[in-house]
């Protein structure tokens, strides 16, 4: 075995749902299923304080909006 010194460590790996932090009030995003959304509104629920809200929509049942509130 060797030792190795100064090797800069990697940062973290970015959260997939990062970028909903980024969301403003009003903004929404589209999701494929409900597991999706509810493991996204948990999550920035937790993570970050931001609230979301979702609906499935009439037209297509399959697609579930998600709106930050």
């Amino acid at each position: 075995m060797r030792i190795d010194k100064n090797i800069p460590m990697p940062s973290r790996n970015k959260s997939k749902w990062e970028l909903l932090s980024t969301m403003d009030i009003g903004d929404s995003f589209e999701v494929e299923s409900k597991r999706i959304a509810t493991a996204a509104r948990v999550y920035c629920q937790r993570v970050y304080k931001i609230k979301l809200v979702q609906r499935v929509m009439s037209k297509d049942p399959f697609k579930i909006r998600m709106w930050r509130i």
